[in-house]
């Protein structure tokens, strides 16, 4: 997975994944005190690239506040956790 360390929330950011294999995938934004604020992908990816755009907004489509954040990507070859510091 590739991510920007600091996103501008004005901007948003993609995020690259690179799938070693098909299967169902799972990417969760999650805030300094661990609780979930948003779901950016839950379905099917074939293996290879992905592309996913986020606008920093929490699943109820409100904004998210600056601050620091852990993106969660769960494969069926393993999970991945990326830091991120969000800028408004």
């Amino acid at each position: 997975m590739t991510v920007p360390a600091v996103i501008h929330g004005a901007v948003g950011a993609e995020i690259e994944l690179r799938l070693p294999e098909s299967g169902e995938v799972r990417l969760r934004v999650y805030d300094a005190l661990g609780r979930q604020r948003a779901e950016l992908i839950r379905r099917a990816c074939s293996r290879g690239r992905t592309i996913v755009r986020w606008s920093p907004t929490e699943s109820s489509g409100e904004r998210l506040a600056s601050g620091l954040y852990f993106l969660k990507l769960e494969t069926s070859a393993g999970d991945q956790t990326h830091r991120v510091v969000l800028l408004r």
